[in-house]
């Protein structure tokens, strides 16, 4: 039988576990395990999803507008209406609730729930959205060869 010392050891050492093993991402789904991105590698998907935030609180709107369009993936912005509806209704909406993500609401730092590979060069970040604490919300990222196979957003719920 273990003591209440090393029982609360090991389920530290689990937490950790949960919270920085890639292969985790499952147990982190169900576990309610959360990490504070505040500051990631700038082209790794959750440091496309932190400049996705940072964009939506960028005060001249069209300033913003241009940062978060330079992280959309190709395919979104080949069509006029399509890019359109980027920023009419993504965009906009995204200015609008950027507060419900975010840890504080002057600094662009979030809470990342878990990750999903849905295929190879694809990746869902999901992340934490006070208005409905039990659903992350999910931004699905793409590695898009017109910028190098850089990740690039393809869908976002944010």
């Amino acid at each position: 039988m273990l003591s209440r010392a090393a029982a609360y050891l090991l389920a530290a050492c689990l937490l950790t576990c949960l919270a920085t093993a890639p292969g985790c991402q499952q147990a982190r789904k169900f576990s309610g395990v959360r990490t504070a991105v505040s500051n990631p590698a700038p082209e790794s998907p959750e440091g496309i999803v932190h400049q996705v935030i940072q964009s939506a609180m960028t005060a001249e709107e069209e300033a913003g507008w241009s940062r978060f369009r330079a992280l959309l993936h190709s395919k979104q912005l080949q069509s006029p209406s399509s890019e359109r509806n980027w920023r009419t209704m993504n965009y906009s909406t995204l200015r609008r609730k950027v507060k419900l993500y975010l840890e504080d609401d002057t600094s662009p730092t979030y809470q990342l729930c878990y990750t999903e590979e849905p295929r190879a060069g694809a990746v869902k970040v999901f992340i934490a959205n006070e208005k409905n604490p039990d659903n992350c919300t999910p931004c699905q990222l793409e590695q898009d060869p017109a910028a190098g196979n850089a990740w690039r957003i393809m869908l976002c719920s944010i």
